[in-house]
């Protein structure tokens, strides 16, 4: 997928208490193999407070409502199930 990005940019006396550190990108456009329209997402743990990120390209157009649901429902699936980033 080209153009989406995700970036965490932190304080560095905040760095040692970001724990459970998560990214994910999922591909939705043309039945996921179109590299056009999807997701990266980022999620993590900062003391006992969680955050999730999700920067997301979707369908465009009034006529494409339930495509753009069809799509979030498959990102929402699949985000943060592929790669967990260990912070050191």
């Amino acid at each position: 997928m080209g153009g989406v990005a995700i970036f965490l940019f932190s304080k560095t006396k905040l760095l040692n208490r970001i724990k459970q550190l998560y990214m994910s990108k999922v591909a939705v456009g043309t039945s996921g193999y179109a590299q056009n329209k999807g997701c990266v997402a980022l999620r993590f743990q900062i003391d006992r407070t969680s955050f999730a990120f999700i920067n997301c390209h979707l369908e465009a157009g009034e006529g494409q409502v339930v495509k753009r649901v069809q799509m979030l429902q498959t990102i929402l699936e699949e985000s943060f199930s592929q790669t967990k980033i260990e912070a050191g």
